[in-house]
């Protein structure tokens, strides 16, 4: 099954995604045309040469905080603490500050406390989103 597995995903470029990271369930991933992105879709993007998949957490209109103390929050509501050090020991780049998001601008997440998502990173634009990721054959978190 694996080898099927592998060979569909050349044959189906950016269509099968293979997640091995614990920032959502490890699996493999269909990406589906994204036509409504809301809070709580999984979606693949492109950051910085890779290719990612995380939750939506906040969505246009929504405010996105991250204090200086570290303390990540979508319309106040705290979601998690960006943390100051990576496991190695170190220094984690990290957005600070408030933004609304634009019509346009999603805020991402991991389900891990060391995901590595818009606490670091800021907004995703549409313009890198892919799709929508479904795990296939596995239980969703």
């Amino acid at each position: 099954l694996g080898c099927l597995l592998i060979g569909l995903s050349y044959l189906i470029p950016k269509k099968l995604i293979l997640n091995l990271t614990e920032s959502i369930p490890l699996g493999w991933y269909w990406v589906q045309d994204a036509m409504a992105i809301d809070r709580g879709s999984l979606i693949v993007f492109r950051f910085q040469e890779r290719w990612l998949i995380k939750e939506v957490a906040g969505v246009s209109g929504d405010l996105f905080c991250v204090s200086q103390q570290g303390d990540f929050s979508v319309n106040g509501e705290w979601i998690g603490k960006a943390k100051a050090k990576d496991t190695a020991g170190k220094p984690i780049p990290r957005v600070v500050g408030c933004q609304k998001l634009g019509p346009n601008e999603w805020v991402v997440l991991g389900y891990g406390d060391r995901s590595f998502d818009s606490r670091y990173f800021g907004t995703i634009q549409s313009r890198s989103i892919l799709g929508k990721a479904k795990l296939l054959g596995g239980k969703e978190s």
